[in-house]
């Protein structure tokens, strides 16, 4: 891996150099992953999409109006939100937010990876 961050002798060394290489994650602009940084449900978002798309999961397409805070999507995650939405494979908290910024906690990603294998075909 590029990433400045990210130490061969790192126990992630292999799954972020891999995420790196099939191109599920690019990293920061200033050349870093951010190993020890929370990730915003948006981001988590994109790098389940890439995989998704990887392994030719089953996703739909369509435009991102279910939620009501769908205006703070950042434009780069506005495709994968929408299309592992569709899937059923994320969804928005109370209120019919997403919450883009907002941390997504390790049980959220748990259940999004286990509907896409799941659910995704």
């Amino acid at each position: 891996t590029s990433f400045s961050d990210v130490q061969a002798s790192a126990w992630y060394y292999g799954p972020v150099a891999s995420a790196q290489k099939l191109g599920i994650v690019a990293g920061k602009q200033d050349g870093s992953f951010g190993v020890n940084e929370s990730i915003s449900r948006q981001d988590a978002a994109v790098m389940i999409y890439r995989g998704a798309l990887l392994v030719k999961a089953n996703l739909g397409t369509a435009a991102v109006d279910k939620f009501t805070d769908n205006v703070k999507i950042s434009d780069y995650a506005v495709e994968a939100v929408t299309a592992l939405h569709n899937a059923g494979l994320i969804n928005g908290a109370s209120g019919g937010e997403f919450m883009p910024l907002d941390n997504m906690t390790r049980a959220e990603s748990a259940v999004i990876i286990y509907n896409l294998f799941h659910e995704g075909k």
